[in-house]
């Protein structure tokens, strides 16, 4: 699976938050469907599996009704804490009493993309066929969610190659089901442009909606490499507590023994360390998107 599958990637994420705590887990004997209500576990039921333990399964929770040590299965209540009851194959592995939770992680990474807002997109470039003097370019309805027009430009012939001049723009934002087309939005042009194909790049908002095991944040969801690296250090931030760093923590003595043993900024917390690092890593994303389209107040 590659590294940039959305469940690869949160399993990732709760190999490091889990760091330093109990995991404790099984594996399941047998395939189960979404509304099977028994879970048998391949080893030896660990004497953790009691009646009330929360079990994880991939996306899914379950609640122990019952739990039969001499056979290895328990009877479970499905969907617990509002997750989805799916199929499971054979060897799944079953998390006991987890401190995060798959589905927390995911929750976690689509609270961070969410959290983005319109600073942090992912840009295409479509060409539409446009009549000579058109002055006003309806979007079609596909085109409903977009943030802005990145960039406009015209085919024009230049011998026997094409050129892609710049053209000047706005985007209007009207009511759905105007002349505009179903979207709701038009180019208008400062001039009337000739006849030809427009280039137009468009910036649109991340799609958290299929944030699953069956999709890659990379090939499928449009995420650079470069953001999935800020997605893991979000999540890991609404994840992780401050008071988890205080174990890890090095504070202060007295005041002489401060001043022989504790080095400047050793009073800086992790959690502190942690939040500067992912406010870098996402100005610089912003940074890299502002240079490859600067905004243009046109």
């Amino acid at each position: 699976m590659p590294r940039t599958n959305v469940f690869t990637t949160a399993k990732r994420i709760r190999r490091q938050v889990g760091n330093g705590h109990r995991e404790e887990t099984g594996v399941l004997l047998a395939a189960i469907d979404d509304a099977t209500d028994t879970l048998q576990f391949k080893t030896t039921l660990p004497s953790s599996v009691q009646a009330g333990v929360t079990l994880g399964l991939d996306l899914e929770l379950v609640l122990v009704v019952t739990a039969d040590h001499e056979t290895n299965i328990c009877t479970v209540i499905r969907g617990f804490l509002d997750s989805e009851p799916v199929a499971h194959l054979i060897d799944t592995l079953i998390e006991i009493a987890p401190r995060f939770t798959l589905l927390d992680i995911v929750d976690a990474m689509i609270t961070e993309v969410d959290s983005w807002g319109p600073d942090l997109y992912y840009y295409d470039t479509v060409f539409f066929d446009v009549e000579s003097g058109t002055e006003v370019l309806g979007l079609p309805g596909s085109y409903y969610n977009v943030i802005r027009i990145l960039e406009c430009r015209q085919e024009e012939a230049n011998g026997e190659q094409s050129v892609w001049p710049r053209i000047k723009h706005k985007l209007l934002r009207g009511v759905v089901g105007s002349d505009w087309g179903d979207s709701g939005l038009a180019l208008r042009f400062h001039e009337p442009v000739r006849h030809g194909r427009i280039a137009v790049t468009i910036a649109y908002p991340f799609d958290t909606t299929f944030f699953d095991g069956d999709h890659d944040l990379v090939l499928d969801l449009h995420f650079s490499k470069s953001m999935i690296d800020i997605i893991e250090m979000g999540a890991r931030i609404r994840l992780i507590s401050n008071s988890d760093d205080e174990s890890t923590g090095r504070n202060a003595q007295d005041e002489p023994r401060r001043a022989a043993e504790v080095p400047i900024g050793s009073m800086v917390s992790l959690s502190q360390l942690r939040l500067a690092r992912y406010t870098r890593r996402l100005s610089d994303e912003k940074a890299r998107l502002n240079r490859l389209f600067p905004t243009r107040m046109s």
